[in-house]
């Protein structure tokens, strides 16, 4: 009887996989998230010299004045490559 569940069990189609104690740390759970979909937040990436003035200026002057007309405020989401997470 044994033997026949453990066969069930064998022929199920195996599409992905699970990791146990990974990532235990925010650090992990963002190299994890690079690796598996290039996904890099905003706050994480290195920021080109543009990107930076236009974060100093944006301290000096509102920063309407310093956004591209053609802005239209949407922002793209991107998909995760992580299917779920449960903690236990």
């Amino acid at each position: 009887m044994l033997q026949e569940e453990l066969d069930k069990i064998n022929k199920v189609k195996k599409n992905g996989w699970i990791l146990l104690d990974f990532p235990r740390t925010l650090t992990q759970a963002k190299l994890l998230e690079k690796g598996l979909s290039g996904y890099v937040s905003n706050a994480d990436s290195v920021k080109d010299e543009q990107k930076d003035t236009f974060e100093s200026w944006s301290k000096v002057i509102t920063p309407s004045e310093v956004v591209p007309v053609d802005f239209d405020e949407q922002i793209k989401a991107q998909k995760s490559g992580f299917d779920g997470i449960l903690f236990m």
